[in-house]
């Protein structure tokens, strides 16, 4: 299912839920509809079984004429009964329906948004909006557009009826009515804006309970005791979205409430109407009594559920407004592709006049950046906090594709190359690896995805394995590479830092691709599992061209060159050797964590 998404909120309440599962959506609506004929239906019922039941009483009929309305009762009741188990059936189903596709839809959409998209705080907040508990928002939206339009087939049958009676009430009731509509409208409009408003505050009160009570942050918030001053901040960001939200409710609940009000006494007032027929004998007692009890039902509606529906709707109306804008974000198709199945063939890189500035800012991150990486040569990318190391990655790896200047892959443009061509090209670590609470095996499996159940990818894991010296955490694992990680489920065993880092390296090395990135591959290993990785890279790394990027500049000295990063810029390029016995920046750096090394 593509998430296409209409302007018209009418019908994309009931088309997108029918789209899921046609079949229960048009059994449910249809259900409705019927079940709001019954009421007028039930009005003529009623009115002759207590007619005849008076006439019974007073000898002028027998019994027998009772059977007719007896039955007709009896079938309006069970068919009561009967749309209640169909309509929790068919609401099951639509769920379920929306959950195979309607949020399969959403996330689709999520992994094919542009990089630059999903980094955008707006971004951020509309898509945090549109999948809170999305199918559950779908539902009650199509629960309120069958509920709208059931009612008003409800109103406009008990008018048909009153019209012929007293025809005179009518506008009374539509006087009444219109207005109410009109602020429930307006009312669920407001509030949506104010949910707008709130998920603001609920990105950072639900970022804080995750510190609050997730694992993660446990050690220090037992050491540091900041469990105090978090819960201030919490409560802070609490409160402020729940006055904005409860300032509107409160507004708009007021007002539509007051009106109902007035709809009681409008009920009332066409009761004692309608005395007037019946003194005079123009009505009978039966009718009489059936258009009471129906108006009360009809009012109790229009006073309550008519209200929260149109509420329901408005905000439902609020929600497609942003479900539209995000299905209506840019995407790239290519995002969720694999890579190429043929290996890339690697010949050069070479980055030229290449400037960028995040989007938003006017910070040349990257400033007419030249450089030109070789085939099967490692090199080091080395530099201070914002010198543009990262950022040179993510435009390499196509995260970002607006820059000037160009980079060229084997002489061609890299905007000429399709995502799976570049997914093929290259391997990466990044320094802010995932960990993902799957088995070991699919952990490492996932760098290589094309092939993550063929029945090389093992012996490939294993290799791999035995390459970043894992071997000792694989036999501490219950089930071995089996063995699920992390803490999602209560048998998940979890993992060092520096043994999830070694994990996320291993993605890369099962991978056949020709150019490995490493971002900090080493941050959170300890000194002997990186002077052994060390020993190894060159096993490692065989065959292919390496770009690391690393702060521990004893790491350079594995690489055939280093480049120098300064403000955007290649200022130095050369061996360790080389760039040492220049007085230059790198060895300013060098010296500055030699005594780390002593």
């Amino acid at each position: 299912m593509k998430l296409i998404v209409h302007k018209n909120s009418w019908i994309e309440g009931i088309r997108i839920p029918f789209k899921c599962n046609p079949l229960a959506t048009f059994i449910r609506i249809m259900v409705a509809f019927i079940a709001r004929v019954v009421p007028t239906i039930q009005i003529f019922a009623t009115a002759m079984f207590i007619d005849r039941a008076l006439a019974l009483a007073n000898g002028k009929i027998d019994w027998q004429a009772l059977i007719i309305p007896i039955i007709l009762i009896a079938a309006l009741i069970i068919y009561d009964r009967l749309c209640n188990v169909l309509t929790n059936i068919c609401n099951q189903l639509i769920g379920n329906g929306l959950r195979l596709k309607y949020v399969t839809a959403l996330t689709t959409k999520c992994a094919m948004l542009d990089y630059a998209d999903i980094e955008n705080d707006k971004t951020w907040d509309l898509i945090k909006r549109v999948k809170k508990k999305p199918d559950e928002t779908m539902q009650r939206g199509l629960d309120s557009e069958i509920s709208l339009l059931g009612i008003a087939i409800q109103l406009v049958g008990f008018l048909g009826v009153l019209v012929l009676q007293v025809w005179w009430a009518v506008p009374l009731v539509m006087i009444i009515a219109i207005p109410t509509i009109i602020l429930g409208m307006k009312g669920g409009e407001k509030q949506y804006e104010a949910q707008q408003e709130v998920a603001k505050y609920e990105r950072r009160y639900e970022y804080i309970e995750d510190l609050l009570t997730g694992r993660e942050s446990v050690d220090e918030r037992s050491l540091f005791g900041f469990s105090v001053t978090l819960r201030k901040k919490w409560k802070d960001f609490y409160m402020k979205a729940r006055r904005s939200e409860l300032r509107v409710t409160a507004k708009w609940l007021i007002r539509m409430k007051a009106i109902s009000s007035i709809m009681v006494i409008i009920t009332f007032a066409i009761a004692l109407v309608l005395l007037y027929p019946v003194a005079k004998g123009k009505l009978s007692v039966g009718l009489f009594i059936s258009l009471v009890q129906a108006a009360s039902n009809l009012v109790s509606l229009m006073s309550w559920n008519l209200s929260d529906n149109i509420n329901d709707f408005s905000k439902f109306k609020g929600y497609l407004k942003d479900l539209s804008d995000f299905a209506n974000l840019p995407e790239i198709s290519e995002a969720v592709d694999l890579p190429e199945e043929i290996p890339f063939i690697l010949q050069d890189i070479e980055f030229k006049d290449v400037t960028f500035c995040y989007p938003g800012t006017r910070k040349k991150v990257l400033n007419n950046l030249n450089l030109k990486l070789e085939k099967g040569r490692h090199y080091a990318i080395v530099g201070g906090n914002g010198a543009g190391k990262t950022t040179l990655i993510k435009l390499l790896t196509g995260l970002y594709t607006e820059f000037e200047g160009d980079i060229l892959i084997n002489g061609i443009s890299i905007r000429k190359f399709n995502l799976s061509e570049l997914k093929s090209l290259m391997a990466v670590l990044f320094q802010d690896f995932s960990r993902y609470d799957v088995s070991l095996r699919d952990n490492i499996a996932l760098g290589n995805i094309r092939n993550i159940e063929s029945k090389d990818q093992d012996n490939r894991i294993l290799l791999a394995i035995k390459q970043l010296g894992l071997n000792d955490v694989v036999c501490n694992l219950t089930n071995g590479i089996n063995t699920q990680l992390g803490k999602l489920i209560a048998d998940g065993q979890d993992l060092s830092g520096g043994e999830w880092q070694r994990i996320a390296m291993a993605r890369t090395v099962i991978s056949s691709a020709p150019l490995l990135i490493l971002d900090e591959p080493t941050a959170s290993l300890d000194p002997m599992s990186e002077s052994n990785l060390y020993k190894k890279f060159e096993d490692i790394s065989r065959g292919r061209t390496t770009l690391l990027i690393s702060h521990r500049l004893g790491s350079t000295k594995l690489a055939d060159e280093i480049i120098v990063l300064n403000e955007g810029q290649v200022v130095q390029q050369g061996t360790h050797d080389m760039l040492m016995i220049q007085c230059s920046l790198y060895h300013e750096m060098y010296e500055s964590q030699r005594s780390w090394y002593k």
